[in-house]
């Protein structure tokens, strides 16, 4: 599943720069069954959580190198159903 890619309205990304920066984050891999967590349960680095449906960009940081770009995300993962059990007295 490809998440979503979002632009805050007051981001400060130009239209023009928008394109490659949806293709970059919709490049990362989601987490899936063949694929182990880390030990806290988080996604291993390099990868979107399982679940992710967005991905909004809410501002270019500085502190990029070798023209790399530093952002400001918020991820939007889908909660998953809690499941309720029932007791018999």
């Amino acid at each position: 599943m490809v998440p979503q890619v979002e632009f805050a309205p007051a981001c400060g990304i130009d239209d023009d720069d928008r394109g490659y920066l949806i293709d970059a984050l919709c490049d990362v891999a989601v987490l899936d069954g063949e694929v182990a967590p880390a030990d806290d349960g988080t996604a291993p680095k390099g990868y979107w959580p399982a679940g992710v449906h967005t991905v909004t960009v809410l501002r270019r940081l500085a502190g990029g190198r070798s023209g790399s770009e530093v952002l400001e995300i918020e991820v939007g993962v889908k909660r998953r159903p809690v499941s309720s059990r029932s007791q018999s007295s």
